[in-house]
């Protein structure tokens, strides 16, 4: 029992150390989340439509912490069904 309450207390404080890490590094400098581009692609995909985006980057920022957290995405396209883009930022 003391070695599960010793574990579940390690494993809190990682888990702060790591989430404090995370907060101080994206509210430093914008931390690159391309890794996530399919994911975004496939919840801006609009079925009904056919509508579909493409994007260049994703960054993940947080310039004010008592303010929103901003995801931004570069070099972005909207698409309809026929792959006509219909805006590009």
């Amino acid at each position: 029992m003391k070695h599960t309450l010793r574990l579940c207390a390690l494993v809190f404080v990682a888990l702060v150390v790591v989430f404090s890490v995370f907060v101080w590094n994206v509210s430093r400098t914008p931390i690159d989340v391309s890794f996530a581009k399919p994911y975004l692609e496939a919840a801006l995909h609009d079925k009904a439509t056919g509508n579909y985006a493409k994007m260049g980057q994703a960054v993940l920022y947080w310039p004010n912490l008592k303010g929103p957290l901003y995801l931004q995405l570069q070099d972005g396209q909207l698409f309809d069904k026929g792959g006509v883009p219909i805006i590009s930022v």
